[in-house]
């Protein structure tokens, strides 16, 4: 939705692509991440987890399935929100906006209800295993000793074999997180566009290095290469994100307010400001993963005989 104030199609159409950003991130964040804490259990990755992803399997068949119903089921049901809605004001701002619209567009607000309980409880299911997912990064995160404590939270639970400590310490963070939302909603929305953009250059920086140091250098052998044309997406990524990292600092509407200014801009300042303390105070602990080039490299060139653990 472009934001009030911003006139002409072209930069509606600009201001616009945040909203869409925001709206598929969570997703791909999803799989993206789930992807990454899967490949320390799947020998070799490189092949496994393409293969796991793209192909067949179970557990494949089975989330394949849930997005394919989640694109049949959300698409219409945006559509007629979108048709339905009568008043736009009243939506951006409500309290909870999702109430709102679905309250315009039901007219009823006993099927709201009820239509809301069902969002609470997806969300809600969705929880444990963000928590799950953020307690396995941090760990990995820990076992190279790039957090505070190492040694503390680089831990295994021997009765569970579950990194028990981290996925505490994530669970805690991101109750304390959450209220944020209770003492500023423009300061939580911005540190979550911040986020969204924060975690589209961590895709951007490997692929800007891959163009700028060769992908023949900087990549081992692997199952599915797609060698020179590669760099399509390895020039692409960068320019991209670099176009929507600007616009996402864009101010929601004009004119600019304290109360509707974007503080994407400074909330980033202030993050990398915390990243570049902990570098100068735990910087030289950091060892980064240990990989052996050498048998990673054997490993992919056989990975029919690779096997799955965990």
């Amino acid at each position: 939705m472009a934001s009030p104030g911003f006139s002409g199609l072209p930069t509606r159409c600009i201001v616009s692509v945040p909203a869409t950003e925001r709206s598929i991130s969570p997703k791909k964040c999803d799989h993206r991440v789930v992807d990454s804490h899967r490949s320390c259990q799947l020998r070799p990755a490189s092949f496994s987890i393409p293969n796991s992803s793209w192909l067949l399997g179970p557990l494949t068949k089975l989330r394949n399935v849930t997005l394919a119903i989640g694109l049949c089921t959300a698409v219409p049901l945006l559509a007629v929100l979108i048709v339905a809605m009568k008043d736009m004001d009243e939506v951006m701002n409500a309290g909870m906006p999702a109430v709102e619209l679905l309250y315009q567009a039901t007219g009823s607000t006993r099927v709201t209800v009820a239509l809301s309980v069902l969002l609470t409880i997806v969300y809600a299911a969705g929880i444990s295993p963000q928590w799950v997912t953020c307690g396995r990064l941090a760990w990995a995160f820990a076992r190279d000793r790039g957090t505070p404590f190492p040694d503390f939270f680089d831990n295994i639970d021997e009765r569970l074999q579950f990194p028990l400590r981290t996925t505490i310490a994530s669970t805690v963070f991101a109750a304390i997180y959450g209220l944020i939302y209770l003492a500023s909603t423009t300061a939580f929305n911005s540190i979550i566009t911040s986020a969204v953009t924060l975690l589209n250059l961590s895709y951007a920086i490997p692929q800007a290095i891959l163009v700028t140091r060769g992908r023949a250098q900087c990549l081992p052998k692997r199952p599915l290469d797609l060698g020179r044309w590669g760099y399509i997406c390895n020039i692409f990524a960068p320019l991209w994100i670099t176009v929507v990292g600007v616009v996402i600092c864009f101010p929601y509407s004009l004119p600019v307010t304290v109360g509707s200014m974007n503080w994407s801009a400074p909330v980033l300042v202030g993050l990398f400001l915390i990243i570049l303390i902990f570098w100068v105070l735990i910087g030289d602990e950091f060892k980064g993963p240990d990989i052996d080039w050498g048998m990673l490299n054997l490993k992919n060139e056989a990975p029919s005989d690779a096997s799955t653990c965990g």
